[in-house]
């Protein structure tokens, strides 16, 4: 079945978004490898390769060829 997502807000690579986000169980709130390898978990467990996602703002703090690294990487989810 093909899904629609929509998500914002996503942060990847930003240390400083994890001083707000305290309902994370990160033990170093800087450690944006952390935070960034959890959300990517998160996506590939929801998200399919038949799926749509729009992303509609804040996706990264990275320059323009890490942040396509990043979709990339994100892109590597579950094909069942």
């Amino acid at each position: 079945m093909n899904r629609i997502f929509f998500t914002a807000d996503l942060h990847f690579g930003h240390w400083n978004i994890l001083r707000y986000q305290m309902d994370r169980s990160f033990a170093n709130r800087d450690d944006t490898a952390t935070h960034d390898a959890w959300l990517l978990n998160l996506w590939r467990s929801t998200v399919d390769k038949k799926d749509m996602v729009y992303i509609l703002g804040d996706l990264t703090f990275f320059k323009s060829e890490d942040a396509r690294h990043l979709l990339e990487n994100c892109s590597d989810a579950n094909t069942s």
